[in-house]
């Protein structure tokens, strides 16, 4: 039974229970005639497929006929076709028009692969099925394209050096963090700091074990949104920027000395009423050791 729209949300405003008790019923009821059609072809195609959108309920609707057929006594393996993706070169991939990964694209399956499988288990031939490892391919996708590391060569001449920095913040040793400025645009900024070892916080913290304090991390990443932040408005050596809220703040990795941290920090919003918020990340090579969310304002100095 096709429902309209109208249909669905009087009986949800109705009887919400009794709507998803008579969904479900009718549900199991398409498990019930699909198994029935299975039995009677299963001589002559042991192999069903299942296809349909993503989110379109596939897997679930494969447990559920494994689960009615096993009930009958056939015994059933169920295949997912995620396990024949392989993986992707984020460069080279197939995209969506929306430039993320299209994973409906058939090019990102081992195809080969997949039509061998068929011919033997129609053959009743057993085979060893692969296991793609969708997450961590995701998670890559996720770490190459959204919260790359900056593209940072210590021989190219910075935008902005100590010297320049010094006539933005007011910060000085030993609290200036940001040793220079290497990349800025419209809405974000890429900065450096050098950790050294006769850094004087190392003293106490810790004397065995060097790390440099997460506080100061955070110093650090605000320092280089203050600049970001300054480098937007005329005559920035006549401003100064306060922090005003930090949030969300991730330490993913210790940073000792003989580290170069590299932040990117970005704007979320245009600044508004002299009120910025950004998010940063701070890397080690290409490795994420600390990200945050802050708020600042920017203040006309008298």
């Amino acid at each position: 039974m096709a429902y309209q729209l109208n249909d669905i949300n009087a009986a949800v405003r109705r009887d919400p229970l009794a709507f998803m008790e008579e969904g479900d019923a009718q549900y199991q009821a398409k498990i019930v005639r699909a198994a029935d059609r299975i039995c009677e072809n299963m001589k002559q195609s042991p192999v069903v497929l299942l296809s349909g959108p993503s989110g379109s309920g596939k897997t679930t609707t494969a447990r559920k006929l494994e689960a009615e057929l096993e009930r009958r006594g056939v015994g059933t393996h169920t295949i997912s076709m995620d396990d024949y993706f392989v993986h992707q070169d984020p460069r080279t991939a197939p995209r969506t028009p929306e430039g993320d990964i299209d994973y409906e694209s058939p090019e990102v399956m081992d195809l080969k692969l997949l039509d061998e499988h068929f011919s033997k288990l129609t053959r009743g031939e057993p085979i060893l099925i692969p296991k793609f490892e969708f997450a961590r391919q995701m998670r890559k996708e996720i770490r190459l394209h959204e919260i790359q590391a900056p593209n940072y060569d210590p021989n190219d001449a910075p935008l902005m050096d100590v010297n320049r920095i010094r006539q933005l913040l007011p910060h000085r040793y030993p609290m200036q963090l940001v040793d220079k400025v290497v990349e800025t645009g419209s809405n974000y900024i890429v900065a450096v700091k050098n950790v050294t070892a006769n850094e004087e916080f190392f003293q106490g913290h810790f004397p065995q074990e060097p790390v440099m304090p997460g506080v100061l991390q955070i110093e650090a990443m605000a320092q280089a949104g203050g600049l970001l932040v300054l480098n937007s408005v005329e005559e920035p050596e006549r401003w100064s920027t306060y922090f005003l809220r930090i949030d969300n703040v991730k330490f993913r990795r210790k940073v000792v000395p003989g580290d170069t941290l590299v932040f990117r920090v970005e704007l979320l919003s245009p600044i508004r009423h002299g009120i910025s918020s950004m998010h940063g990340f701070a890397f080690v090579g290409e490795t994420i050791v600390m990200e945050a969310t802050f708020t600042a304002q920017i203040v006309k100095n008298k």
